[in-house]
């Protein structure tokens, strides 16, 4: 094809070479204009453009299709490394969350599930693919639930990169709860991600251990009344809540006499 200088030249005229591309103020000269196609198995990523004066012209088609080629096969070889790096990080990863004693979640802004990994059986006996697509509010308890939209508002509030942890009971498939501990991130603005990831971890376990210290603490082991240290808390704390206030408290000590001899002759039971 033959353009005037100045004329734009479409993709169509430079897959066609060579282009003749005519000055008027230079009288007869003319540039040629080479264009050879990079391709990639038959796919073409782009083009090597040569251009020339008519009158120093010589056949470089050869050579430039050669280039072409070579660079082709380069570029094909990066692709192919690059794909292999992806699968194996996407191997890497599968294997990461197969085995981890974490649930890792992806869920939209919204809070709809995009991902679920499998220990979601093992913590909540549900399979991952009859979650996603769902609400993440149906694992939470009715009773929760507003504390989860609270905590999903706020990280998105924060931006991007932000976390935001808290605790709800989640409700397993058998109707049953766990107290789950939730690290929220947000990676909304992350192409790779474009979600907000949800790293939980089950601490219903740690709780009742908790719960069992604190009983232990502040109860008889025998008897399982509140102990002296439990009266000294409550104490406190009723001292507090009166600071600065009218109002006072009132403490009546009962002494039993010889209550001891009770314990002794018919058990702590009766006692």
């Amino acid at each position: 094809p033959v353009r005037a200088a100045g004329q734009e030249i479409g993709r169509e005229d430079v897959s066609q070479a060579p282009i003749v591309v005519r000055h008027a103020d230079r009288g007869s000269s003319s540039v040629l204009l080479f264009a050879e196609p990079v391709k990639v198995d038959n796919e073409i990523r782009g083009y090597i453009r040569l251009s020339y004066s008519s009158d120093h012209a010589q056949n470089l088609t050869s050579s430039v299709r050669m280039l072409c080629a070579e660079m082709g096969l380069a570029l094909k070889g990066v692709e192919s490394t690059e794909e292999r790096l992806r699968e194996q990080n996407e191997r890497r990863f599968r294997s990461l969350m197969q085995k981890s004693t974490d649930l890792v979640t992806l869920v939209e802004s919204s809070g709809r599930i995009l991902y679920l990994s499998p220990h979601v059986f093992a913590m909540l006996g549900r399979q991952s693919e009859e979650m996603v697509g769902h609400p993440w509010s149906e694992l939470i308890l009715p009773e929760d639930a507003s504390t989860f939209r609270d905590q999903l508002a706020k990280v998105q509030l924060e931006g991007q990169q932000a976390t935001v942890e808290g605790e709800c009971r989640w409700v397993r498939s058998d109707g049953s709860t766990r107290v789950v501990n939730t690290v929220m991130t947000n990676m909304l603005q992350d192409s790779d991600i474009s979600a907000i990831v949800l790293n939980s971890r089950d601490v219903t376990e740690y709780h009742s251990l908790e719960q069992q210290l604190h009983d232990l603490a502040f109860h008889d082991s025998m008897t399982g009344l509140a102990n002296r240290a439990f009266f000294v808390d409550q104490v406190g704390q009723a001292l507090d809540r009166t600071r600065g206030q009218i109002n006072s408290i009132a403490v009546l000590h009962i002494d039993l006499v010889d209550f001891k001899n009770i314990n002794d002759s018919i058990g702590h039971e009766a006692g």
